[in-house]
This record gives structure tokens, sequence and C-alpha cells, in this order.
């Protein structure tokens, strides 16, 4: 029988020594992220880098089988039994995994780092762990044919908190958890069945709703969860109730949903559909109002997995709190790029597919990723929240670049995010001395201030990998960026990644007047090495990282003051057709706000001037 022991240590090396000079000289030994002989300096490095504090240093993992089991496997199999049972319960930590045949029971002695390799996470002594690692461990043998201990797995688990219980009653089906977190983040905010099912859908979950019940349906599992099943909350009474919350809740923040919708219109205070909209529901077929009323119970029938769609799904779009759309244009957004953007490493493995570099069991598509593992899928938004730490609703703001979305955060407050279904290995970059070297070269090849080269360095805006590539990046955007490689004879070859969603500089002095600029090395050039200092400038200034309507609009949309736009094009003759265009299409778009546009050039900073009209 299998039996699984663990402590916590506070003297590593004595342990160390223990494990590795008890072994039989052709005794196997595996490790993760260290060396064996120097495990040691090497979990103590980990901790150093992580400031990791307290008197555990190490766990320690016995995993012992009986004496006529010793005899079923090789000892290096039972060595990948240990590594199997570590990597499944503590995975992103460094560990060493010895096993001993000095008796007719052979056994594994694991020592793991408590504090975790990427994210220093520590460990917390915790009784549960014993009880998981059990589990897991019978799991384990029983694939390999071993045999465990037999005892009620019920009284194991009344003995694990309720969150535990809860993972154990899911059978390590991870994919439940994932479908929990994603049905809470829909019932923060949803008002609606409709509203409810629909956000759900956009995460890749779809919701049947049916007159007593509601079943719920993740993405690439053939059978359904019933809500009763995943607790009151998820049932129907349960969502009822809580629609009926987020309703009142929302009423008492004026013009929240005009708020998160900000268009270009709301800069001048023009009235929008959206605010006539709610009269207008009674007149949908299937809506849940009538007369003034809302009817919390209501909903309309969806497609039945396998059986064809009976009706059409009718969302309430125009009372959604957050607009179906932003979370559709984030789930539709392209996980190769952002990898780009971002230097996330991706390979092939054996069978040609893609994968995430140092988690090869992380399969990913240009729109959804899949971890082979626990049976978890997604889309960007899922892959931006592990990579950035961010809530769902962080994610997609950041993904299509649309701030106003936290205005939701800032009335009802974050929607936590509680299970992780994969960590991102971090980039590996050139050191800060030399980065900041090689991006003040790339901005004096274009004529600015080499002295900025810190600054960006410092807002995250530029980045240099170890092989020399410096990407140039939109303030707090990863979505898109401008890649620059040296070549041989001093000039720089460039190439757009991504889609951009942020400006590369911002600023609001509620000033009538705004500076804008389509280009980061002509704001660069042009405002000289004070640029980035936002002290230094006096009206409002926008620098776009290319001609981009979308990114304009929304600025303007927070800035309702700015009456007048100066756009920069640099030297007289010096102008291109997409400035060209970029310019008269503004000023057609700007004249229905009563919004001026003209021209501004190198020699004019710190002056007015008239438009000065290009020949067409």
């Amino acid at each position: 029988m299998a039996i699984v022991k663990i402590k916590f240590v506070k003297h590593m090396a004595k342990l160390v020594r223990y494990v590795l000079d008890g072994r039989e000289q052709n005794d196997p030994v595996d490790s993760h992220d260290c060396t064996p002989s120097h495990t040691t300096k090497d979990f103590e490095a980990i901790a150093q880098m992580h400031n990791g504090k307290g008197a555990i240093s190490a766990i320690h993992i016995v995993q012992s089988w009986g004496a006529q089991e010793s005899k079923a496997l090789a000892p290096n199999d039972f060595n990948a039994l240990g590594r199997q049972l570590v990597e499944s319960k503590f995975p992103g930590h460094a560990f060493v995994v010895v096993t001993h045949t000095d008796t007719d029971k052979i056994h594994n002695h694991i020592v793991v780092s408590p504090w975790h390799t990427e994210t220093g996470k520590k460990i917390e002594n915790k009784k549960r762990h014993l009880y998981e690692l059990r589990d897991i461990n019978d799991a384990i043998c029983k694939s390999r044919g071993l045999s465990v201990v037999d005892q009620d797995a019920k009284e194991r688990r009344a003995r694990l908190p309720e969150k535990v219980q809860k993972m154990a009653q899911y059978n390590g089906r991870s994919w439940i958890i994932d479908l929990v977190q994603k049905a809470d983040f829909a019932r923060a905010l949803a008002t609606s069945f409709d509203e409810y099912t629909g956000i759900l859908f956009e995460f890749g979950v779809t919701a049947r709703v049916e007159e007593k019940n509601i079943t719920y349906f993740y993405h690439g599992q053939n059978r359904g969860k019933r809500g009763s099943k995943l607790g009151r909350n998820y049932d129907k009474k349960g969502l009822e109730s809580a629609f009926r919350s987020n309703d009142q809740k929302f009423a008492q923040i004026p013009n929240l949903r005009e708020q998160v919708r900000g268009i270009v219109g709301s800069a001048t205070g023009k009235n929008t559909q959206l605010s006539v909209a709610k009269s207008a529901l009674e007149s949908l077929p299937g809506t849940t109002y009538s007369q003034g009323y809302k009817d919390y119970s209501r909903y309309n029938k969806s497609q039945r997995p396998g059986r064809g769609s009976v009706a059409t799904l009718q969302l309430d779009l125009s009372q959604s709190v957050v607009p179906i759309e932003e979370l559709r244009r984030a789930r539709n957004s392209s996980i190769f790029a952002y990898c780009r953007a971002n230097d996330i490493a991706l390979s092939k493995n054996g069978e040609g597919k893609t994968v995430l570099k140092g988690r090869e069991f992380v399969e990913v598509e240009d729109f959804g990723w899949v971890n082979t593992r626990n049976r978890t899928k997604g889309s960007l938004i899922e892959f931006v929240a592990a990579h950035k730490d961010m809530t769902h609703l962080q994610a997609i703001a950041h993904i299509n670049g649309n701030p106003r979305l936290l205005i939701l955060e800032q009335h009802i407050g974050e929607i936590k995010r509680t299970y992780t279904s994969f960590h991102i290995p971090k980039e590996r970059r050139l050191r800060d001395t030399d980065a900041k070297v090689s991006i003040a070269k790339l901005l004096t090849s274009f004529g600015a201030d080499a002295n900025q080269a810190a600054t960006l360095f410092r807002s995250g805006q530029a980045h240099v990998d170890q092989g020399g590539k410096i990407r140039i990046f939109g303030k707090e955007d990863d979505a898109g960026a401008f890649e620059f490689v040296e070549g041989g004879d001093g000039t720089w070859r460039k190439q757009k990644i991504g889609h951009f969603q942020k400006p590369f500089f911002e600023l609001s002095n509620n000033s009538k007047e705004m500076v804008l600029y389509l280009d980061p090395f002509a704001f660069l050039k042009h405002q000289g090495k004070h640029a980035l200092w936002g002290a230094k400038h006096n009206n409002d200034v926008l620098c776009l990282m290319e001609p981009n309507d979308r990114v304009l609009d929304q600025h303007l949309a927070k800035s309702r003051h700015v009456s007048e736009i100066k756009l920069f094009l640099g030297p007289k003759g010096g102008k291109g057709t997409v400035e060209l265009d970029f310019f008269n299409n503004l000023k057609s778009r700007a004249a229905n706000f009563g919004i001026e546009v003209t021209q501004y050039h190198s020699h004019e900073k710190g002056r007015e001037r008239e438009a000065d009209l290009p020949s067409m």
C-alpha cells in the first residue's frame, strides 16, 4: 500500500545531506529548478530573490510502498511517481526527488522549496496539504496498478476545509472551479437571465435556463452541471435575488451605464440612444420589462446542446452594465499577437501543436488555449488575467484599451479571481543598464534626446530582450508594439506587432486646446528631453502610436473640455499621405461635435497658428 507523509522543515541543510548521502550508489535522483548537489544554495537563492522570510526553509515529503509492491516497478519508475506527485501538488516549486532502495520497502524522499519560483508565494503549513497529497498519491498509484490505503473517503474529506472539500467533490476537475469563477463574474454584473447567459457565453460557458433549473455546459465537456449542485448562488432562485440586488445597486449610481459606454458624442454632452433605450425595452419581443415592471424570473429559451435551437436568444443589450460587445472583442483578440508583444515564448510540441514554452501542457491557438492537464480552456481574457495578475474586468479593459470599464470597480469593487489555470513563465530581458544604453541609441538615431531612455524604460514602455530587440509600447498597453532590430549599417528595421489599444502619451490639463501627435518619435523629438514630464506641458497632449481614430475618440470621450485640436505634422513638406488623410477625416468628423482641427508644425512650438490646409 502507498503511504504519504509531509513535514515542514526548519534546518534544510541537514535534511538534504541525509536524503542525498543515505541513498545507494544507483538510486535514481530527479530535480526541477535546482541542482541536487546544490539544493540548499539553490533554495536559499529562490528565497532571497523573493525576499522570503520565515523559519520554514523546506518541505519534506516521504512517499513509500510495501515490501510486495516495491518489487512491482523499477526504482526509476518509483522515482517518476514521486515527480508526478510533487508536480501535481506543488506546480512551479523547485524540488528534488531521491529514491531510496536500502530497505525492502522502496520509498521516495522529496524535498520542496516552499517559495514559488516565479511568484514568490510561500506554501503555508496547513493540515490540508497531507490530505490532498494522499488523494493525489492514491490516484497516481491506482493508475499504475498499485494498491492504496483502504479507508473511507468521506471521513477523509470531512476533516478538510470547505473549499478543499469542494475540490475533492469535483474529483480534481478544475474546469468546474473555473466555471464557478466565471459564473461569479457574470452574477456580479447581470440583472437578468439573458444578460447572465450572454456574459457566460463570452467566457465559453453555455447556460441553459428552464422552468425550474439552470444547467451549465463548460466548453469541451459533454455533460452539464446543474446550478443546484454548485450551490444556491448558482440556481434559479439565487440568481433572481442577485439580479434584483444588482438592479438596486446600479440604480444608486447615476448614469453608470452611460459612463461605462462613453463615446465621442459624450464629449459635447449630446444625447445618445442609450438615454431612450429603457422606454424602448417594452416593445422588444420576449423582453423582461412590462409596463414598468421587471420580471426577474423571465428568460428566453436558448439552444439545447445537440438538439438544435428552440428560440433565438434575446439579450437586453441596451441595459447591460458591461457592453457585451466589449467582452466579445476581448475574447476574439489574438493570443499570438499578445505573446509577440510581450515576449512570451511559444514552441511546437511533438504533435506539431503550438504550446506555451515552459508550460508545454498549455496548447495555444490564435483565439483560445487549453490546459491539457486540468481540462480548463479560455481566451485571451483569462490569458491576460493570469499574465498580469488582473481581475477578468481589468483584463478586458486592458485588452480593449478601454479604461472606462474600470469605472465599475470604483463603484462595486473588484470581482476577485480565486483560481488560475496556469502561470505564464517570465520573459527574459537584458539587464537594466545595457537596456537603457540600447534604448538611448535607438532614440538618437531618430533624432530624439537620449536622456529620455531612462524614463521610457522605467515606465515599462520600452523593453529590450537578450537578443537586443527593442519594443516600444503605448502607455500600459501590451496589445501592440513597434519592434526595432539594429542592422549592421547602424539603421533600424521596424515592424508592427499586434494592434494598438492605447496612446503612447496622454495628458489632460483641462485645457480647451489639445496638441495631437501621430508618432512617438515625432513627439519625443519635438518636445525634447522633458516630453514625458507632465508638469512641462500647459495644454492637453495626446501622442498616438499611429493614426488611430478609435484611440483618439476614447480620449475625447474623457476630455469634454477640448474644443480645438492642433495636429502636429512635422516640418512643412514632410507630410505623408496617411497623415493628410487622417487630418482631413478628423477635421470632418470633429466638426460634427464643435471641435476645430488645425495643423501644427515643428517651427511653431509654443505659439498658436491659423489652419494651414494641405493641398489635395
